[in-house]
């Protein structure tokens, strides 16, 4: 039996809706467009080239507006500013896959190389392009993907995906950190991954790719993207969701745990017919004001006068006028109208040169906020608490991962009854020590255990991580060096 090969992007778009995912054609919106091209400075200027020759060259070939630039630049700057990205090109292990294992030609694009590794023997495995892998000064595999959309990811099946596939194909970490960074707005959503997470992980993509290799229906589901949907014109599900209407047998259920997978049902039911609600509604409004001014303003219908007229929405206000003229009048500074408008405070920021200035503000920012309301928000993850431990758990986490003899042969060493002994690695100086607990702080170096200890999953995974600690070592005194003798030659050259 031959594997299919999956995309992260493949199992999304099936979930969302198997009818969709198998007859629309895709065409690439500007919006995309753009995105590519700030993908492709990106990593231009991880590869040590310059982000405006990647981007540049992508926006020309994707025929992005040239008016966009200042916007991508924006993006980058997101990008090298935030201190939760941190790049560090000296870390990075590859950038849009570029070590991966198979290489496709499209037409108009040239080749492109993919990771590809198998899951489940025989049946599916995962294929796709990681934006950047890079190593963490703890020694933790970080995966990072650019989003350059507004909306968030339903939740982290991507990261789950690339979680899975870095397991593989980057064997010996003991933690995998993934994470979306929203290009457009700075907004940093990692997701952490270890033995125990990576088990639920495989359990939730393992089941989606089973439905996937098996299905035969392709039927359409409903959910909040139908409206935009090129399909929706002939779907059966889309019709007779605009029929609909909740009803009280929709919310009368009761608020409890065995009624929570129920819940989650009718609020994604319902989501996506209010969607497709609220933009008929929009719709035929625009249409009703087309009409009516087409008709002088003014149609009469049965015994009903209907009438349109333009009329100012919002005002823009010169703050620093009315704020030195009220001071006059009132003999005091007017402090009560002043209200902070927290983006044009971060684009005020943003346009400073001088970056003490830039973190001098932000940290301002930062220090004068109070809490004014909280709001309770509702989020989904993948395996980010371990399903409770089933006996053949173990054995599917192998079935992913490069089962390593020697994490068998440390399990047979232990003693029946006595408790287990768990591999400490130092981040600091890549000692290891064996105990139940993590210790107090490394007995090489002295650093306490919050700053020194990941425990790692047996002798082998230990091994391999002290020798990417001791390679990051190694490579920042190679560094410091270089400075050093800079400096000195430098010093004697004045």
């Amino acid at each position: 039996m031959s594997t299919t090969f999956l995309s992260p992007s493949k199992l999304k778009s099936f979930r969302l809706c198997p009818h969709r995912h198998k007859n629309e054609k895709y065409v690439e919106s500007p919006a995309t467009a753009f995105g590519t091209a700030v993908h492709a400075g990106i990593a231009e200027y991880i590869k040590g080239g310059e982000f405006l020759a990647g981007y540049t060259a992508e926006a020309l070939r994707k025929n992005v507006p040239s008016d966009q630039q200042a916007r991508a630049i924006e993006c980058f700057n997101r990008v090298i500013e935030s201190p939760r990205v941190a790049l560090n090109r000296e870390n990075v292990l590859t950038v849009e896959s570029a070590d991966g294992d198979v290489t496709f030609d499209f037409k108009g694009e040239g080749k492109k190389t993919f990771f590809q590794v198998e899951v489940i023997q025989g049946v599916w495995g995962l294929r796709g392009a990681m934006d950047l892998v890079d190593i963490l000064d703890d020694g933790t595999l970080r995966i990072l993907d650019w989003k350059s959309g507004q909306s968030e990811e339903i939740d982290d099946l991507q990261l789950a995906c690339y979680a899975l596939a870095a397991l593989k194909k980057y064997p010996g970490f003991p933690r995998i950190e993934t994470a979306f960074f929203y290009v457009e707005r700075g907004v940093y959503v990692p997701s952490f991954w270890n033995h125990d997470t990576l088990v639920g992980a495989l359990e939730a993509v393992d089941r989606l790719a089973i439905e996937y290799v098996s299905e035969k229906e392709w039927a359409p589901k409903l959910n909040k993207y139908c409206p935009y949907c090129t399909l929706k014109a002939n779907c059966k599900v889309y019709a007779q969701s605009l029929a609909q209407t909740p009803d009280r047998a929709s919310w009368d259920i009761d608020a409890t745990k065995e009624n929570f997978p129920e819940i989650l049902k009718r609020i994604e039911k319902i989501e996506a017919i209010s969607k497709i609600s609220y933009g008929i509604l929009e719709t035929l409004k625009e249409k009703r004001a087309e009409v009516l001014r087409a008709n002088g303003d003014t149609i009469k219908v049965d015994d009903h006068v209907w009438k349109g007229k333009e009329q100012a929405q919002s005002y823009e206000y010169d703050i620093s006028v009315i704020f030195t003229k009220a001071e006059e009048l009132l003999g005091r500074p007017p402090f009560e109208i002043l209200k902070l408008d927290s983006g044009a405070f971060d684009d005020l920021a943003k346009s400073q040169k001088e970056p003490v200035i830039k973190k001098a503000l932000n940290k301002l920012k930062k220090d004068s906020a109070k809490l004014k309301s909280k709001v309770y928000k509702v989020s989904s993850a993948i395996a980010q608490e371990a399903p409770e431990e089933k006996a053949d758990d173990k054995a599917d986490i192998e079935d992913a991962q490069v089962v390593n003899p020697a994490s068998t042969v440390a399990a047979a060493e232990q003693t029946p009854g006595a408790p287990s002994k768990n591999y400490w690695l130092c981040v600091q100086c890549g000692a290891i020590e064996r105990a139940p607990e993590r210790p107090d702080k490394c007995s090489d170096c002295g650093k306490p255990a919050d700053e020194a200890f990941t425990n790692c999953l047996d002798e082998f995974h230990a091994e391999k991580c002290r020798e990417n600690v001791l390679a990051r070592i190694a490579k920042n005194k190679q560094i410091t060096a270089q400075v050093v003798a800079q400096k000195t030659n430098q010093e004697t050259a004045i």
